[in-house]
């Protein structure tokens, strides 16, 4: 099957140690998995990816710059997604401006699209 039975031995040869590694982690740490929240993300993630498939597929750039577009829409409509989806909140950008707070001109730099998605949230 080629580069397509590669892709799928990877994605289903996975499968087994990550059921067990979080059998193991709810038994020892009575940790749950987070069912709602992971289905947020995965629908802004999915939302984002298609919105940056249709922004590279159709254009005849060359290769590197689709991917600089490919990035760049990925990013930008996740930024905007994640939040009216519920996969971030304002306690997630809090917690995350706290942890990035002693990086100096890092964290300015994460500051930009943190501040974006507390002002989309504000909005919804």
């Amino acid at each position: 099957m080629g580069i397509i039975g590669l892709i799928l031995t990877i994605i289903i040869a996975s499968k087994p140690s990550l059921a067990i590694g979080l059998y193991w982690t709810k038994n020892k740490y009575k940790a749950k998995i987070d069912i709602n929240s992971s289905i947020r993300i995965l629908i802004a993630s999915t939302t984002a990816a298609i919105t940056t498939f249709f922004a590279t597929n159709f254009s005849t750039y060359i290769d590197w710059i689709k991917l600089i577009i490919g990035s760049t829409t990925f990013a930008a409509a996740y930024l905007v997604v994640a939040p009216i989806f519920g996969a971030i909140n304002k306690n997630d950008i809090d917690n995350l401006k706290r942890m990035f707070s002693g990086l100096g001109a890092i964290s300015k730099i994460i500051n930009v699209p943190l501040n974006i998605i507390e002002k989309v949230l504000n909005l919804t």
